[in-house]
């Protein structure tokens, strides 16, 4: 987790089972997977603006990371 998102939400510990005991980590969470989704966005817009075939791997794993994404997102962030 980076360390801003905690501050942004009262946690400031580093201990880790610390951190995933906390209430608050759902809403950590939520914001990490929308700077990820941005990212993810810019990535696309890189890869398009490339030769399709140098591209390929990079497209199929930012598929892949972006379907994880959506997963996690539709179950909750739970154990």
């Amino acid at each position: 987790m980076p360390r801003e998102l905690l501050h942004a939400h009262g946690i400031f510990a580093t201990t880790p089972s610390w951190v995933l005991a906390q209430p608050a980590l759902p809403d950590i969470c939520r914001d990490l997977a929308i700077l990820a989704e941005r990212h993810y966005a810019a990535a696309a817009e890189a890869i398009a603006a490339c030769p399709r075939w140098t591209m390929r791997p990079m497209a199929v794993t930012l598929g892949v990371h972006r379907a994880l994404l959506r997963t996690l997102l539709a179950r909750g962030w739970r154990s």
